[in-house]
């Protein structure tokens, strides 16, 4: 679900996606904590329902171009646990394109959304390859066409 991203510190507001998930005992440990690493499945969801809110078909994008993206670098700030059986929402939005590189921040909150919810902040950067040799390749045309459209407005494109 798309949205506006609060104001920064140039007074712009930017597009994001909201993604809410459902946590289950099976994405917890024996504490009930959500175990560390399943905030990466859950960022990797949203990353997928951003491009769906773009517009973009990501097996399309497989098929036809032969593109897809990797991860190329997480960085990654735990704030608060997740608990198993609570909903959780992620945000994410789109900071720059650049040659083959696509990088996104994503945020994942409480659903009440508010700061002191936080529970953790995430910067990625992804890559796009060629499917068949697996090698970085330019990010499509399209995915610029529409990404650029969810670019803050001091971001190189």
């Amino acid at each position: 679900m798309p949205g506006l991203w609060p104001i920064n510190n140039i007074g712009v507001c930017m597009k994001f996606s909201e993604h809410i998930i459902q946590t289950y005992l099976e994405d917890t440990d024996i504490t009930g904590l959500v175990y560390h690493p399943n905030y990466l499945k859950y960022l990797e969801r949203a990353r997928s329902q951003l491009l769906i809110d773009v517009g973009i078909d990501q097996n399309a994008l497989i098929q036809n171009e032969k593109r897809g993206f990797v991860v190329a670098k997480v960085s990654i700030n735990y704030k608060r646990p997740i608990f198993f059986a609570e909903k959780i929402v992620v945000q994410t939005r789109i900071l720059k394109l650049e040659g083959v590189r696509m990088e996104v921040e994503q945020n994942i909150f409480g659903m009440t959304k508010a700061p002191s919810d936080l529970r953790c902040e995430g910067q990625i950067l992804l890559c796009s390859i060629n499917i068949d040799t697996k090698k970085p390749a330019p990010l499509p045309s399209l995915v610029l066409e529409k990404c650029a459209l969810w670019l803050p407005q001091d971001s190189p494109r």
